[in-house]
């Protein structure tokens, strides 16, 4: 790279806000994923959105309970999204802003 006049970098979380689209790819072969979570906004957005992004594209994803939603004010700190079958990664999902870092003020 040093020898090139110019290169072109991009971030890797430009579509999710995380480099879920790189982990995702299936010659990867991820059995886990570890997913910080560092928006004041919805903390379980990345992961619907990636999960919308696998299943776009067809790529295997484990599944993400919709009720976690109901925690978006109150969210733990530590969320395990399992996969069901043997491609499916499982997700370790933190967010920063949680019951536990904030002392219930989040």
């Amino acid at each position: 790279m040093a020898s090139k006049e110019k290169i072109h970098l991009v971030d890797a979380g430009l579509k999710i806000n995380s480099p879920y689209p790189t982990i995702l790819r299936t010659e990867r072969d991820v059995d886990l994923i570890i997913s910080l979570d560092f928006s004041a906004g919805d903390p379980f957005e990345t992961v619907f959105s990636a999960k919308e992004y696998a299943c776009q594209q067809k790529l295997p994803f484990p599944p993400v309970n919709e009720s976690v939603r109901e925690e978006n004010d109150h969210p733990q700190d530590c969320y395990v999204f399992e996969g069901r079958r043997p491609e499916e990664p499982t997700v370790m999902h933190m967010p920063l802003f949680n019951l536990q870092n904030c002392q219930g003020q989040c």
